[in-house]
């Protein structure tokens, strides 16, 4: 089911496609018939450029669902954090399918506060904002009483595993060993249009969000094209005046470049950007690139440094080490200004560490 816990998702899922799984299947028919499978060696599949007939068709169907009410409520279900989406449409009939339409017919209910709280998330490409979303939110709520559970996530990541257009096609290129379109979406400094827009979906979100009740937002940016404190601060600042969050938390969330270059003791080192990146570039149809990485570094420290509460996480990216027959989790290194008792680091598989320098 494209909507799970939405309302009357079916008849949402109805009026934006028509019938969703026609929608999905014709799209998919089309695609398999534009790219011709490749032989299979032991070189690593090649990246390709969708074009043409290719580029408009595609980015018709994206458009189309980007555009839809049923993809954007997808959106915000897959985005809550620690909870299942509670939302309403106050007027079903007037549902067009159309999300610009549409959007002020719902109202999240999630958050039925006056105030919300924020927490940004930054720190290079591939070095693990996402996953530590949940476990910064369960340590904040060991360290601050009272501090929220449920929160809303403001990431590209998730829209485009939202889209089941995007999906579709990756699977295809994938079956076909085409190593991805490298025009799908734009990574690292490239200036070149993407055919799907995460950007977009932030906006559209952000836009929808704004008239609602204060969130809780947990927001991952990597800052990496931003030059300068007011450059930067305008990538956040709009966050902190929606949840009317003074006390917000920063956090730079970071791997080193390469593995090679982790200066850290065995039982404390990343498995590197790069690895990372290059781990699920396939996968998630977008093409790793470090170009920002020092920029994003730098402005991901300096950023979370403006913050009431801040933390800098040195991410292992899942890595082990061995003592003797055993093989255990590396450990997370965090600096903070704020206390982090034993049995929390323990939990969350961290440990305090004071001055975390690195050369750039």
């Amino acid at each position: 089911m494209y909507l799970s816990n939405v309302p009357d998702g079916k008849e949402i899922e109805r009026r934006s496609f028509g019938n969703v799984e026609n929608f999905v299947n014709n799209f998919k028919a089309e695609v398999d018939d534009m790219f011709s499978a490749r032989e299979k060696s032991f070189m690593e599949p090649k990246w390709i450029k969708c074009r043409d007939q290719c580029q408009s068709f595609v980015k018709d169907y994206v458009t189309k669902e980007m555009k839809s009410t049923a993809y954007m409520l997808r959106c915000l279900e897959l985005s809550l954090i620690n909870a299942k989406l509670d939302i309403t449409c106050s007027d079903l009939r007037n549902v067009t399918g159309i999300w610009e339409e549409d959007k002020s017919l719902f109202r999240v209910n999630n958050f039925e506060q006056d105030s919300g709280r924020l927490i940004m998330g930054f720190g290079p490409s591939a070095s693990g904002k996402t996953y530590w979303a949940k476990n910064i939110i369960g340590m904040l709520g060991e360290i601050e009483p009272g501090f929220p559970k449920v929160f809303l996530s403001i990431d590209g990541g998730i829209y485009r595993e939202a889209s089941v257009i995007y999906q579709t096609l990756i699977k295809t290129v994938i079956e076909k060993n085409i190593g991805g379109l490298s025009n799908l979406v734009a990574a690292g400094f490239s200036f070149g249009s993407s055919i799907f827009s995460a950007g977009k979906i932030k906006r559209a979100v952000h836009d929808f969000m704004k008239s609602q009740r204060p969130p809780n937002l947990y927001v991952p940016e990597t800052l990496g094209s931003c030059k300068g404190t007011l450059l930067c601060k305008k990538k956040y600042n709009k966050y902190q005046k929606m949840t009317k969050d003074r006390n917000w938390t920063g956090l730079c969330i970071w791997q080193h470049v390469e593995d090679t270059l982790c200066v850290f003791g065995p039982e404390y080192k990343c498995i590197g950007c790069k690895e990372s990146g290059k781990q699920r570039e396939r996968r998630e149809g977008k093409k790793y690139s470090a170009d920002a990485w020092k920029n994003s570094f730098s402005n991901g420290i300096s950023s979370a440094k403006r913050a009431k509460k801040w933390f800098i996480i040195h991410n292992t990216g899942g890595r082990t080490y061995k003592i003797g027959d055993r093989v255990l989790p590396c450990i997370n290194l965090i600096e903070s200004n704020v206390e982090i008792s034993k049995p929390v680091q323990v939990r969350y598989n961290c440990e305090v560490y004071k001055e975390i320098k690195v050369k750039v």
